[in-house]
Protein backbone atom coordinates (compact mmCIF):
# COMPACT_ATOMS: atom_id res chain seq x y z
CA UNK A 1 0.00 0.00 0.00
CA UNK A 2 2.98 2.30 0.36
CA UNK A 3 3.00 2.45 -3.42
CA UNK A 4 -0.61 3.65 -3.52
CA UNK A 5 0.14 6.46 -1.13
CA UNK A 6 3.27 7.28 -3.10
CA UNK A 7 1.45 7.53 -6.40
CA UNK A 8 -1.49 9.57 -5.09
CA UNK A 9 -2.47 11.58 -8.15
CA UNK A 10 -0.50 9.16 -10.32
CA UNK A 11 1.48 11.60 -12.42
CA UNK A 12 4.81 9.92 -11.83
CA UNK A 13 6.39 11.98 -9.02
CA UNK A 14 7.58 10.41 -5.79
CA UNK A 15 5.74 11.21 -2.59
CA UNK A 16 7.67 12.96 0.14
CA UNK A 17 7.81 11.36 3.60
CA UNK A 18 4.44 11.37 5.34
CA UNK A 19 4.67 13.83 8.22
CA UNK A 20 2.35 15.61 10.59
CA UNK A 21 2.29 19.41 10.45
CA UNK A 22 4.99 20.91 12.62
CA UNK A 23 3.81 21.16 16.21
CA UNK A 24 6.84 23.16 17.29
CA UNK A 25 5.61 26.66 16.73
CA UNK A 26 5.88 30.03 18.35
CA UNK A 27 2.93 31.13 20.45
CA UNK A 28 0.18 32.86 18.54
CA UNK A 29 0.02 36.60 19.03
CA UNK A 30 -3.35 37.62 20.38
CA UNK A 31 -5.05 40.86 19.39
CA UNK A 32 -4.28 43.70 21.77
CA UNK A 33 -6.59 43.93 24.76
CA UNK A 34 -7.13 46.56 27.40
CA UNK A 35 -7.47 44.07 30.25
CA UNK A 36 -5.14 41.44 31.71
CA UNK A 37 -3.90 38.79 29.27
CA UNK A 38 -5.59 35.39 29.10
CA UNK A 39 -4.20 32.34 30.87
CA UNK A 40 -4.06 28.68 29.95
CA UNK A 41 -7.30 27.00 30.96
CA UNK A 42 -7.16 25.51 34.44
CA UNK A 43 -7.65 21.75 34.80
CA UNK A 44 -9.11 21.10 38.26
CA UNK A 45 -8.57 17.33 38.12
CA UNK A 46 -5.40 15.31 38.58
CA UNK A 47 -6.40 12.73 35.99
CA UNK A 48 -8.99 11.87 33.38
CA UNK A 49 -10.42 9.15 35.64
CA UNK A 50 -10.86 11.68 38.44
CA UNK A 51 -12.74 13.95 36.04
CA UNK A 52 -15.09 11.16 34.92
CA UNK A 53 -15.53 10.09 38.57
CA UNK A 54 -16.67 13.61 39.44
CA UNK A 55 -19.28 13.57 36.68
CA UNK A 56 -20.47 10.10 37.62
CA UNK A 57 -21.03 11.12 41.24
CA UNK A 58 -22.86 14.39 40.57
CA UNK A 59 -26.37 14.55 42.05
CA UNK A 60 -28.92 13.11 39.66
CA UNK A 61 -31.05 15.57 37.70
CA UNK A 62 -34.67 14.85 38.69
CA UNK A 63 -35.82 15.81 35.19
CA UNK A 64 -33.23 13.82 33.22
CA UNK A 65 -31.79 10.33 33.08
CA UNK A 66 -28.38 9.83 34.71
CA UNK A 67 -25.69 9.00 32.12
CA UNK A 68 -23.67 5.81 32.42
CA UNK A 69 -19.91 5.92 32.80
CA UNK A 70 -19.51 4.68 29.23
CA UNK A 71 -21.71 7.52 28.00
CA UNK A 72 -19.65 10.04 29.97
CA UNK A 73 -16.40 8.71 28.51
CA UNK A 74 -17.86 8.95 25.00
CA UNK A 75 -19.18 12.48 25.59
CA UNK A 76 -15.94 13.73 27.16
CA UNK A 77 -13.14 11.81 25.39
CA UNK A 78 -9.76 11.46 27.05
CA UNK A 79 -7.77 13.07 24.17
CA UNK A 80 -9.76 16.29 24.64
CA UNK A 81 -9.02 16.22 28.38
CA UNK A 82 -5.32 15.65 27.64
CA UNK A 83 -5.35 18.61 25.23
CA UNK A 84 -6.52 20.84 28.08
CA UNK A 85 -3.92 19.36 30.42
CA UNK A 86 -1.14 20.28 27.97
CA UNK A 87 -1.46 23.97 28.84
CA UNK A 88 0.07 24.86 25.48
CA UNK A 89 -2.22 27.73 24.56
CA UNK A 90 -4.83 25.68 22.73
CA UNK A 91 -7.29 26.66 25.48
CA UNK A 92 -7.16 30.20 26.85
CA UNK A 93 -9.26 31.61 29.69
CA UNK A 94 -9.97 35.35 29.78
CA UNK A 95 -10.49 37.35 32.98
CA UNK A 96 -14.10 38.11 32.01
CA UNK A 97 -14.90 34.39 31.87
CA UNK A 98 -14.67 33.84 28.12
CA UNK A 99 -12.61 31.06 26.57
CA UNK A 100 -10.88 30.47 23.23
CA UNK A 101 -10.07 26.92 22.08
CA UNK A 102 -8.19 25.93 18.94
CA UNK A 103 -6.90 22.77 17.24
CA UNK A 104 -3.30 21.74 17.09
CA UNK A 105 -1.67 24.33 14.85
CA UNK A 106 -0.93 23.90 11.17
CA UNK A 107 1.31 26.78 10.03
CA UNK A 108 -0.44 29.27 7.79
CA UNK A 109 -3.92 27.83 8.34
CA UNK A 110 -7.00 29.81 9.34
CA UNK A 111 -9.82 27.94 11.05
CA UNK A 112 -13.60 28.53 10.84
CA UNK A 113 -14.90 30.33 13.94
CA UNK A 114 -17.51 28.60 16.12
CA UNK A 115 -19.27 30.71 18.75
CA UNK A 116 -20.53 28.54 21.64
CA UNK A 117 -23.36 29.96 23.77
CA UNK A 118 -23.92 27.88 26.88
CA UNK A 119 -27.02 26.85 28.78
CA UNK A 120 -28.15 28.09 32.19
CA UNK A 121 -30.74 30.64 33.34
CA UNK A 122 -29.35 31.41 36.80
CA UNK A 123 -27.11 34.42 37.38
CA UNK A 124 -24.42 32.23 38.96
CA UNK A 125 -24.28 29.80 36.02
CA UNK A 126 -20.94 29.62 34.25
CA UNK A 127 -19.22 27.55 31.58
CA UNK A 128 -18.34 24.21 33.17
CA UNK A 129 -15.09 22.31 32.82
CA UNK A 130 -17.01 19.51 31.09
CA UNK A 131 -18.08 22.05 28.47
CA UNK A 132 -14.42 22.88 27.85
CA UNK A 133 -13.58 19.20 27.34
CA UNK A 134 -16.40 18.86 24.83
CA UNK A 135 -15.36 22.08 23.06
CA UNK A 136 -11.72 20.94 22.95
CA UNK A 137 -12.97 17.88 21.07
CA UNK A 138 -14.85 20.12 18.64
CA UNK A 139 -11.79 22.34 18.16
CA UNK A 140 -9.68 19.31 17.22
CA UNK A 141 -12.03 18.75 14.30
CA UNK A 142 -10.70 21.96 12.78
CA UNK A 143 -12.44 24.93 14.42
CA UNK A 144 -11.49 27.97 16.46
CA UNK A 145 -14.07 27.97 19.27
CA UNK A 146 -15.07 31.17 21.09
CA UNK A 147 -17.10 30.71 24.27
CA UNK A 148 -18.15 34.03 25.85
CA UNK A 149 -19.77 34.43 29.25
CA UNK A 150 -23.11 36.21 29.59
CA UNK A 151 -22.71 37.96 32.92
CA UNK A 152 -19.73 39.63 34.58
CA UNK A 153 -18.92 41.18 37.96
CA UNK A 154 -19.97 44.53 36.50
CA UNK A 155 -23.11 43.49 34.62
CA UNK A 156 -25.80 40.84 34.98
CA UNK A 157 -27.06 38.26 32.52
CA UNK A 158 -30.37 39.54 31.13
CA UNK A 159 -31.28 36.22 29.44
CA UNK A 160 -31.37 37.64 25.94
CA UNK A 161 -31.08 41.35 26.72
CA UNK A 162 -28.17 43.75 27.13
CA UNK A 163 -25.65 40.90 27.51
CA UNK A 164 -25.92 40.40 23.76
CA UNK A 165 -24.03 43.64 23.15
CA UNK A 166 -21.28 42.57 25.54
CA UNK A 167 -20.85 39.09 24.11
CA UNK A 168 -20.96 40.39 20.53
CA UNK A 169 -18.19 42.88 21.31
CA UNK A 170 -16.17 40.09 22.97
CA UNK A 171 -16.66 37.77 19.98
CA UNK A 172 -15.67 40.48 17.49
CA UNK A 173 -12.48 41.15 19.43
CA UNK A 174 -11.64 37.47 19.99
CA UNK A 175 -12.31 36.62 16.34
CA UNK A 176 -9.28 38.76 15.45
CA UNK A 177 -7.05 35.79 16.31
CA UNK A 178 -4.43 35.44 13.56
CA UNK A 179 -5.56 31.87 12.83
CA UNK A 180 -9.29 32.73 12.61
CA UNK A 181 -11.20 32.91 9.34
CA UNK A 182 -12.81 36.29 8.79
CA UNK A 183 -15.70 35.38 6.51
CA UNK A 184 -18.48 34.54 8.95
CA UNK A 185 -19.29 32.72 12.17
CA UNK A 186 -20.79 29.35 13.00
CA UNK A 187 -22.93 29.51 16.13
CA UNK A 188 -23.88 26.72 18.56
CA UNK A 189 -26.46 27.48 21.23
CA UNK A 190 -27.44 25.07 24.02
CA UNK A 191 -30.79 25.27 25.84
CA UNK A 192 -31.19 28.97 26.78
CA UNK A 193 -28.16 29.64 24.56
CA UNK A 194 -30.60 29.15 21.68
CA UNK A 195 -32.10 32.54 22.53
CA UNK A 196 -28.76 34.37 22.25
CA UNK A 197 -27.65 32.31 19.24
CA UNK A 198 -30.77 33.06 17.22
CA UNK A 199 -30.80 36.72 18.30
CA UNK A 200 -27.23 36.90 16.99
CA UNK A 201 -28.29 35.27 13.70
CA UNK A 202 -31.22 37.68 13.35
CA UNK A 203 -29.07 40.77 13.93
CA UNK A 204 -26.00 39.81 11.87
CA UNK A 205 -25.70 38.64 8.28
CA UNK A 206 -22.22 37.20 8.84
CA UNK A 207 -23.58 34.19 10.74
CA UNK A 208 -23.03 31.33 8.30
CA UNK A 209 -24.94 28.59 10.15
CA UNK A 210 -26.55 27.91 13.54
CA UNK A 211 -26.83 24.65 15.51
CA UNK A 212 -29.22 24.46 18.46
CA UNK A 213 -29.30 21.60 20.96
CA UNK A 214 -32.22 21.20 23.39
CA UNK A 215 -33.21 24.74 22.53
CA UNK A 216 -35.48 27.18 24.33
CA UNK A 217 -37.73 28.69 21.65
CA UNK A 218 -40.76 29.98 23.58
CA UNK A 219 -40.23 31.68 26.96
CA UNK A 220 -43.96 32.07 27.50
CA UNK A 221 -44.61 28.36 27.00
CA UNK A 222 -41.74 27.44 29.31
CA UNK A 223 -43.04 29.69 32.06
CA UNK A 224 -46.54 28.26 31.68
CA UNK A 225 -45.20 24.70 31.94
CA UNK A 226 -42.70 25.45 34.73
CA UNK A 227 -44.02 28.31 36.90
CA UNK A 228 -41.16 27.75 39.37
CA UNK A 229 -38.93 29.60 36.88
CA UNK A 230 -40.75 32.90 37.39
CA UNK A 231 -38.37 34.14 40.10
CA UNK A 232 -35.36 33.24 37.93
CA UNK A 233 -36.73 35.13 34.94
CA UNK A 234 -37.67 38.11 37.10
CA UNK A 235 -34.12 38.25 38.51
CA UNK A 236 -32.57 38.29 35.06
CA UNK A 237 -34.98 40.29 32.90
CA UNK A 238 -35.04 44.00 33.89
CA UNK A 239 -38.49 44.80 32.45
CA UNK A 240 -40.12 41.53 33.46
CA UNK A 241 -42.81 43.06 35.68
CA UNK A 242 -43.25 46.24 33.64
CA UNK A 243 -44.23 44.41 30.43
CA UNK A 244 -43.94 40.67 30.87
CA UNK A 245 -45.45 39.74 27.52
CA UNK A 246 -43.13 41.99 25.50
CA UNK A 247 -40.07 40.89 27.49
CA UNK A 248 -40.77 37.20 26.94
CA UNK A 249 -41.70 37.64 23.28
CA UNK A 250 -38.37 39.39 22.59
CA UNK A 251 -36.63 36.34 24.09
CA UNK A 252 -38.74 33.74 22.24
CA UNK A 253 -37.24 32.82 18.85
CA UNK A 254 -40.49 31.10 17.92
CA UNK A 255 -42.09 34.57 17.69
CA UNK A 256 -39.62 35.86 15.09
CA UNK A 257 -38.44 32.72 13.28
CA UNK A 258 -39.54 34.21 9.95
CA UNK A 259 -36.85 36.91 10.32
CA UNK A 260 -34.01 34.36 10.31
CA UNK A 261 -31.95 33.58 7.22
CA UNK A 262 -28.97 31.50 8.42
CA UNK A 263 -29.22 27.72 7.88
CA UNK A 264 -30.20 26.18 11.21
CA UNK A 265 -29.95 22.66 12.64
CA UNK A 266 -32.12 21.78 15.64
CA UNK A 267 -31.26 18.71 17.75
CA UNK A 268 -33.75 17.82 20.47
CA UNK A 269 -34.59 14.86 22.68
CA UNK A 270 -38.10 13.46 22.42
CA UNK A 271 -38.02 12.73 26.18
CA UNK A 272 -36.88 16.25 27.18
CA UNK A 273 -38.75 17.16 30.39
CA UNK A 274 -37.17 20.60 30.75
CA UNK A 275 -37.96 21.99 27.31
CA UNK A 276 -40.71 20.13 25.50
CA UNK A 277 -39.77 18.99 22.01
CA UNK A 278 -43.05 20.50 20.79
CA UNK A 279 -41.24 23.88 20.78
CA UNK A 280 -38.54 22.57 18.45
CA UNK A 281 -41.11 20.93 16.20
CA UNK A 282 -43.07 24.17 15.87
CA UNK A 283 -39.91 26.15 15.19
CA UNK A 284 -38.80 23.66 12.52
CA UNK A 285 -42.05 24.17 10.60
CA UNK A 286 -40.98 27.80 10.12
CA UNK A 287 -37.19 27.60 9.92
CA UNK A 288 -34.40 25.03 10.01
CA UNK A 289 -34.17 21.25 10.05
CA UNK A 290 -34.88 19.08 13.10
CA UNK A 291 -33.01 15.97 14.25
CA UNK A 292 -35.02 14.14 16.93
CA UNK A 293 -33.27 11.75 19.30
CA UNK A 294 -34.78 9.40 21.86
CA UNK A 295 -33.17 11.13 24.82
CA UNK A 296 -33.59 13.70 27.56
CA UNK A 297 -32.59 17.35 27.88
CA UNK A 298 -28.84 16.72 28.26
CA UNK A 299 -28.85 14.27 25.32
CA UNK A 300 -26.60 12.13 27.51
CA UNK A 301 -27.03 8.95 25.47
CA UNK A 302 -26.17 10.71 22.22
CA UNK A 303 -23.46 13.28 22.98
CA UNK A 304 -21.07 11.82 20.40
CA UNK A 305 -23.87 11.64 17.82
CA UNK A 306 -24.76 15.26 18.56
CA UNK A 307 -21.18 16.48 18.07
CA UNK A 308 -20.89 14.46 14.86
CA UNK A 309 -24.13 15.94 13.51
CA UNK A 310 -23.07 19.51 14.36
CA UNK A 311 -19.65 18.95 12.81
CA UNK A 312 -21.20 17.62 9.59
CA UNK A 313 -23.67 20.51 9.48
CA UNK A 314 -20.97 23.11 10.03
CA UNK A 315 -18.66 21.48 7.48
CA UNK A 316 -21.47 21.54 4.95
CA UNK A 317 -21.57 25.30 5.31
CA UNK A 318 -17.92 26.02 6.04
CA UNK A 319 -15.57 23.25 4.89
CA UNK A 320 -14.69 23.91 1.26
CA UNK A 321 -15.96 21.19 -1.07
CA UNK A 322 -13.62 18.22 -1.40
CA UNK A 323 -14.90 16.65 -4.62
CA UNK A 324 -13.60 13.45 -6.15
CA UNK A 325 -10.60 14.35 -8.29
CA UNK A 326 -9.91 10.90 -9.69
CA UNK A 327 -10.05 7.19 -9.00
CA UNK A 328 -7.89 4.30 -10.07
CA UNK A 329 -8.23 0.54 -10.38
CA UNK A 330 -5.60 -2.08 -11.22
CA UNK A 331 -6.83 -4.55 -13.84
CA UNK A 332 -5.62 -7.93 -15.00
CA UNK A 333 -3.45 -8.08 -18.11
CA UNK A 334 -6.17 -9.30 -20.48
CA UNK A 335 -8.65 -6.60 -19.47
CA UNK A 336 -6.06 -3.83 -19.53
CA UNK A 337 -4.87 -4.88 -22.99
CA UNK A 338 -8.44 -4.99 -24.29
CA UNK A 339 -9.08 -1.46 -23.02
CA UNK A 340 -5.72 -0.17 -24.28
CA UNK A 341 -6.50 -1.38 -27.80
CA UNK A 342 -10.21 -0.50 -27.87
CA UNK A 343 -10.77 1.89 -30.76
CA UNK A 344 -14.16 2.87 -29.34
CA UNK A 345 -12.70 3.82 -25.94
CA UNK A 346 -9.75 5.76 -27.37
CA UNK A 347 -11.38 7.47 -30.35
CA UNK A 348 -15.09 7.80 -29.60
CA UNK A 349 -15.81 7.44 -25.90
CA UNK A 350 -13.30 9.73 -24.15
CA UNK A 351 -10.08 11.70 -24.26
CA UNK A 352 -7.59 9.06 -23.13
CA UNK A 353 -3.85 9.54 -22.65
CA UNK A 354 -0.87 7.83 -21.03
CA UNK A 355 -0.14 10.55 -18.46
CA UNK A 356 2.08 13.49 -17.71
CA UNK A 357 4.04 15.49 -18.44
CA UNK A 358 2.73 15.81 -22.00
CA UNK A 359 -0.48 13.74 -21.91
CA UNK A 360 1.24 11.17 -24.07
CA UNK A 361 -0.78 9.23 -26.63
CA UNK A 362 -1.68 5.69 -25.64
CA UNK A 363 0.75 3.20 -27.13
CA UNK A 364 1.51 -0.49 -26.65
CA UNK A 365 3.77 0.30 -23.69
CA UNK A 366 1.18 2.37 -21.76
CA UNK A 367 0.82 0.78 -18.33
CA UNK A 368 -1.82 3.31 -17.19
CA UNK A 369 -4.74 4.76 -19.19
CA UNK A 370 -6.03 8.15 -18.05
CA UNK A 371 -9.69 8.54 -19.04
CA UNK A 372 -10.36 12.29 -18.69
CA UNK A 373 -13.71 13.79 -17.76
CA UNK A 374 -14.34 17.52 -17.37
CA UNK A 375 -13.76 17.46 -13.59
CA UNK A 376 -12.91 13.85 -12.67
CA UNK A 377 -10.75 11.24 -14.33
CA UNK A 378 -10.37 7.47 -14.18
CA UNK A 379 -7.03 5.65 -14.15
CA UNK A 380 -7.03 2.13 -15.57
CA UNK A 381 -3.77 0.47 -14.51
CA UNK A 382 -2.24 -2.70 -15.82
CA UNK A 383 -0.76 -5.40 -13.60
CA UNK A 384 2.81 -4.28 -14.36
CA UNK A 385 2.11 -0.60 -13.63
CA UNK A 386 5.09 1.58 -12.66
CA UNK A 387 3.45 2.41 -9.31
CA UNK A 388 3.75 -1.19 -8.18
CA UNK A 389 0.06 -1.50 -7.31
CA UNK A 390 -1.37 -5.04 -7.17
CA UNK A 391 -4.26 -6.28 -9.28
CA UNK A 392 -7.59 -5.35 -7.70
CA UNK A 393 -6.27 -2.35 -5.76
CA UNK A 394 -8.40 0.79 -6.01
CA UNK A 395 -7.99 4.37 -4.85
CA UNK A 396 -10.13 7.47 -4.47
CA UNK A 397 -8.32 10.80 -4.77
CA UNK A 398 -10.11 13.99 -3.70
CA UNK A 399 -9.12 17.60 -4.34
CA UNK A 400 -9.74 20.87 -2.52
CA UNK A 401 -10.38 23.95 -4.63
CA UNK A 402 -10.10 26.75 -2.05
CA UNK A 403 -6.46 27.81 -1.60
CA UNK A 404 -4.99 26.95 1.79
CA UNK A 405 -7.88 24.75 2.90
CA UNK A 406 -6.18 21.33 2.85
CA UNK A 407 -5.06 21.56 6.52
CA UNK A 408 -8.74 21.74 7.48
CA UNK A 409 -9.28 18.44 5.68
CA UNK A 410 -6.29 17.08 7.62
CA UNK A 411 -7.94 18.18 10.87
CA UNK A 412 -11.23 16.59 9.85
CA UNK A 413 -9.53 13.26 9.07
CA UNK A 414 -7.61 13.45 12.33
CA UNK A 415 -10.81 14.07 14.28
CA UNK A 416 -12.30 10.97 12.65
CA UNK A 417 -9.42 8.93 14.10
CA UNK A 418 -7.84 8.19 10.69
CA UNK A 419 -4.25 9.25 11.60
CA UNK A 420 -3.58 11.30 8.46
CA UNK A 421 -0.22 12.20 7.00
CA UNK A 422 0.57 15.60 5.45
CA UNK A 423 3.10 15.95 2.65
CA UNK A 424 4.35 18.45 0.08
CA UNK A 425 5.16 17.01 -3.31
CA UNK A 426 7.24 18.16 -6.27
CA UNK A 427 7.64 16.99 -9.85
CA UNK A 428 11.00 16.70 -11.56
CA UNK A 429 9.92 15.94 -15.12
CA UNK A 430 9.96 19.69 -15.78
CA UNK A 431 13.73 19.69 -15.91
CA UNK A 432 16.65 19.80 -13.49
CA UNK A 433 14.75 21.96 -10.94
CA UNK A 434 11.66 20.33 -9.37
CA UNK A 435 8.54 22.49 -9.29
CA UNK A 436 5.80 22.46 -6.60
CA UNK A 437 3.01 20.07 -7.51
CA UNK A 438 0.61 19.55 -4.61
CA UNK A 439 0.10 18.99 -0.92
CA UNK A 440 -1.59 15.79 0.16
CA UNK A 441 -3.27 14.38 3.24
CA UNK A 442 -4.89 11.04 3.93
CA UNK A 443 -4.77 8.00 6.22
CA UNK A 444 -1.22 6.71 6.66
CA UNK A 445 -2.29 3.19 5.68
CA UNK A 446 -5.03 1.95 3.34
CA UNK A 447 -8.40 3.09 4.62
CA UNK A 448 -9.54 -0.55 4.41
CA UNK A 449 -8.22 -3.63 2.63
CA UNK A 450 -8.05 -2.85 -1.08
CA UNK A 451 -8.89 0.87 -0.88
CA UNK A 452 -6.64 3.93 -0.58
CA UNK A 453 -8.12 7.39 0.06
CA UNK A 454 -6.43 10.81 0.07
CA UNK A 455 -7.05 14.49 -0.65
CA UNK A 456 -4.75 16.94 -2.44
CA UNK A 457 -4.41 20.64 -3.14
CA UNK A 458 -2.60 21.56 -6.34
CA UNK A 459 0.12 24.16 -5.98
CA UNK A 460 -0.81 27.49 -7.59
CA UNK A 461 0.87 27.55 -10.95
CA UNK A 462 1.01 23.81 -11.58
CA UNK A 463 -2.00 23.79 -13.92
CA UNK A 464 -0.64 26.96 -15.55
CA UNK A 465 2.71 25.24 -16.07
CA UNK A 466 0.92 22.32 -17.76
CA UNK A 467 -1.12 24.56 -20.04
CA UNK A 468 -0.32 28.31 -19.89
CA UNK A 469 -2.97 29.10 -22.50
CA UNK A 470 -5.89 27.54 -20.60
CA UNK A 471 -5.10 27.94 -16.87
CA UNK A 472 -4.33 31.08 -14.91
CA UNK A 473 -1.18 31.36 -12.78
CA UNK A 474 -3.16 30.88 -9.53
CA UNK A 475 -5.44 28.07 -10.72
CA UNK A 476 -5.76 25.05 -8.39
CA UNK A 477 -9.19 23.56 -9.20
CA UNK A 478 -9.47 20.12 -10.79
CA UNK A 479 -11.41 21.67 -13.68
CA UNK A 480 -8.41 23.96 -14.38
CA UNK A 481 -6.37 20.82 -14.87
CA UNK A 482 -8.95 18.71 -16.74
CA UNK A 483 -11.16 20.94 -18.88
CA UNK A 484 -8.38 21.70 -21.38
CA UNK A 485 -8.12 17.92 -21.91
CA UNK A 486 -11.86 17.28 -22.39
CA UNK A 487 -13.08 16.72 -25.93
CA UNK A 488 -16.51 17.94 -26.99
CA UNK A 489 -16.52 15.46 -29.86
CA UNK A 490 -16.19 12.52 -27.45
CA UNK A 491 -19.05 10.93 -25.51
CA UNK A 492 -17.68 11.27 -21.97
CA UNK A 493 -18.70 14.42 -20.09
CA UNK A 494 -17.81 13.37 -16.55
CA UNK A 495 -17.93 10.71 -13.85
CA UNK A 496 -21.07 10.94 -11.71
CA UNK A 497 -21.15 7.68 -9.75
CA UNK A 498 -18.92 5.03 -8.18
CA UNK A 499 -20.15 1.75 -6.72
CA UNK A 500 -17.86 -0.20 -4.40
CA UNK A 501 -18.18 -3.75 -3.13
CA UNK A 502 -17.50 -3.41 0.59
CA UNK A 503 -17.06 -5.99 3.32
CA UNK A 504 -19.56 -5.30 6.15
CA UNK A 505 -16.66 -5.01 8.61
CA UNK A 506 -15.12 -2.22 6.52
CA UNK A 507 -18.24 -0.24 5.70
CA UNK A 508 -18.24 2.05 8.74
CA UNK A 509 -14.59 2.97 8.27
CA UNK A 510 -15.22 3.94 4.65
CA UNK A 511 -18.30 5.91 5.66
CA UNK A 512 -16.35 7.74 8.38
CA UNK A 513 -13.62 8.64 5.91
CA UNK A 514 -16.07 10.02 3.36
CA UNK A 515 -18.02 11.92 6.02
CA UNK A 516 -14.75 13.51 7.14
CA UNK A 517 -14.34 14.74 3.55
CA UNK A 518 -17.76 16.40 3.63
CA UNK A 519 -19.89 13.73 2.00
CA UNK A 520 -23.52 13.33 3.07
CA UNK A 521 -24.81 9.86 4.00
CA UNK A 522 -28.14 8.69 2.60
CA UNK A 523 -30.04 5.43 2.82
CA UNK A 524 -28.53 4.44 6.14
CA UNK A 525 -25.01 5.09 4.87
CA UNK A 526 -25.26 2.92 1.74
CA UNK A 527 -24.97 6.00 -0.49
CA UNK A 528 -22.76 9.06 0.05
CA UNK A 529 -23.07 12.17 -2.08
CA UNK A 530 -21.17 15.42 -2.63
CA UNK A 531 -20.87 17.91 -5.47
CA UNK A 532 -23.11 15.94 -7.80
CA UNK A 533 -21.26 12.63 -7.42
CA UNK A 534 -22.64 9.53 -5.72
CA UNK A 535 -20.54 6.82 -4.03
CA UNK A 536 -22.52 3.64 -3.30
CA UNK A 537 -21.41 0.88 -0.92
CA UNK A 538 -22.67 -2.59 -1.84
CA UNK A 539 -22.19 -5.36 0.75
CA UNK A 540 -19.92 -8.24 -0.26
CA UNK A 541 -17.22 -10.23 1.48
CA UNK A 542 -13.51 -9.68 1.03
CA UNK A 543 -11.33 -6.72 0.04
CA UNK A 544 -13.04 -3.61 -1.29
CA UNK A 545 -13.66 -3.80 -5.06
CA UNK A 546 -14.62 -1.31 -7.72
CA UNK A 547 -17.88 -2.63 -9.19
CA UNK A 548 -19.21 0.18 -11.38
CA UNK A 549 -18.27 3.62 -12.64
CA UNK A 550 -21.19 5.70 -13.97
CA UNK A 551 -20.58 8.39 -16.58
CA UNK A 552 -22.63 11.33 -17.82
CA UNK A 553 -22.43 11.62 -21.61
CA UNK A 554 -22.35 14.67 -23.83
CA UNK A 555 -25.18 13.21 -25.92
CA UNK A 556 -27.39 10.15 -26.15
CA UNK A 557 -25.55 7.09 -27.39
CA UNK A 558 -25.69 3.32 -27.55
CA UNK A 559 -22.76 1.00 -26.91
CA UNK A 560 -22.17 -2.48 -25.52
CA UNK A 561 -18.58 -3.72 -25.26
CA UNK A 562 -17.09 -6.57 -23.27
CA UNK A 563 -13.38 -5.99 -22.69
CA UNK A 564 -11.96 -8.73 -20.49
CA UNK A 565 -13.78 -8.49 -17.14
CA UNK A 566 -14.93 -4.95 -18.05
CA UNK A 567 -18.36 -4.33 -19.58
CA UNK A 568 -19.02 -0.84 -21.01
CA UNK A 569 -22.64 0.01 -21.81
CA UNK A 570 -24.11 3.32 -23.04
CA UNK A 571 -27.79 3.92 -22.30
CA UNK A 572 -29.13 7.30 -23.44
CA UNK A 573 -27.08 10.07 -21.83
CA UNK A 574 -25.51 7.71 -19.27
CA UNK A 575 -22.90 4.97 -19.48
CA UNK A 576 -21.63 2.35 -17.05
CA UNK A 577 -18.33 0.55 -16.83
CA UNK A 578 -18.93 -2.63 -14.81
CA UNK A 579 -16.00 -4.69 -13.57
CA UNK A 580 -16.04 -8.36 -12.67
CA UNK A 581 -13.49 -9.91 -10.30
CA UNK A 582 -10.01 -9.18 -11.61
CA UNK A 583 -7.85 -12.09 -12.65
CA UNK A 584 -4.55 -12.08 -10.74
CA UNK A 585 -1.40 -11.69 -12.74
CA UNK A 586 0.25 -15.04 -13.53
CA UNK A 587 3.08 -15.93 -11.24
CA UNK A 588 6.52 -15.40 -12.67
CA UNK A 589 8.81 -18.39 -13.06
CA UNK A 590 11.59 -18.53 -10.53
CA UNK A 591 14.89 -19.59 -12.12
Amino acid sequence: MAAALAQLVACGAADTPAIEPDSHHRALELPPAAGPPPLACAVPFASYDAFIDSLATEPADPLDAAPTRAQLEAAYPEPAFVALQAGDGRCLAFPDGGHVLRPRPVPGTRWPVVVFLRDGLEQQDRLRFGDLVELAGLAERGYLVLAPEYGSPAASDELGGAENERITAWIEHSALQPDAESDGWLVWGVSRGAVNALQLARERRDVAAVAITSGLFDMQAVLAARPELESTLRAGIPDFDADREAALRARSPLRWASELAAPTLLIHGSDDRRLDIAQARRFATMHGELLELRDGHALGSHRTDVLDAIDRFFRRHRLPPVPLDHLYVVLDAETHAALRTSRFLLEEFAAVDAGLPHFRPVGPDADVLYVRGAETYLELMGPQNHFGEPVGQIGLGFGVEVPGSLPRVFASLRAAGLRPFFSSDYVDFAGPVPIPWKQTTGPRAPLVDGLAVWASEYAPGFAHWLDPRSAGPRAIARSDFLRPRSRGDRLLADIIGVRLGVDPAARQTITDGLLALGYEAQGGGEVLTEAGLEISLQPENGPTRLLTVTFRLTRAASCDLVLGVAHLQCMGDRAELRLGPAQPAPSRAVP
